[in-house]
């Protein structure tokens, strides 16, 4: 008989840290109180526990099938690893070294001219007892809503990056 197995991973125990190569400006009054310096790394927040908080999805698969007259098939390959990366989260602050990923998304969509560069963000994580690194590269704000509002609860804002690639690191 099979020794049963066990799999352990902590709730929560994850780092989403975030940077932008160039400098950010965030909405304030006064934007120059609310910067986030060309480089800066900084741990994104407002995630709720007893939800998903980060969702991946490729843009194309790594693999498909023509299917031929006679039964057999052609496989097509390729090592595209381009896609989107959705986080779900709730504004905690609109100060962007607060890690604040809906102040952080609007600050990169509006970048004057459009955003040429892409930010980078890393996924860390144990699963296991193993600890992974996640590395999506070139990341532009595909969607984030201006504004959300919830009577007795803090709205949830889902917020989707493309990514051109992702490594483990």
């Amino acid at each position: 008989m099979a020794e049963p197995s066990y799999i352990v991973q902590n709730a929560g125990a994850a780092t989403i840290t975030y940077s932008y190569p160039s400098k950010l400006v965030g909405p304030m009054v006064n934007n120059a109180a609310n910067e986030l310096t060309a480089g800066t790394s900084v741990a994104l927040t407002g995630f709720k526990l007893n939800s998903n908080y980060l969702d991946t999805q490729q843009a194309l698969d790594n693999s498909f099938i023509i299917p031929l007259l006679n039964g057999g098939s052609i496989q097509i390959t390729n090592d595209n690893t381009c896609g989107s990366i959705t986080i779900t989260a709730i504004r905690t602050d609109v100060k962007l070294a607060s890690g604040d990923i809906v102040a952080i998304a609007s600050a990169q969509r509006a970048v004057s001219g459009g955003d040429s560069t892409g930010a980078t963000i890393t996924v860390s994580f144990s699963f296991n007892g193993i600890k992974y690194n996640v590395k999506f590269n070139k990341c532009t704000v595909a969607q984030c809503k201006p504004l959300t509002l919830a009577g007795n609860d803090a709205p949830d804002y889902q917020v989707r990056f493309n990514y051109a690639s992702w490594e483990f690191v």
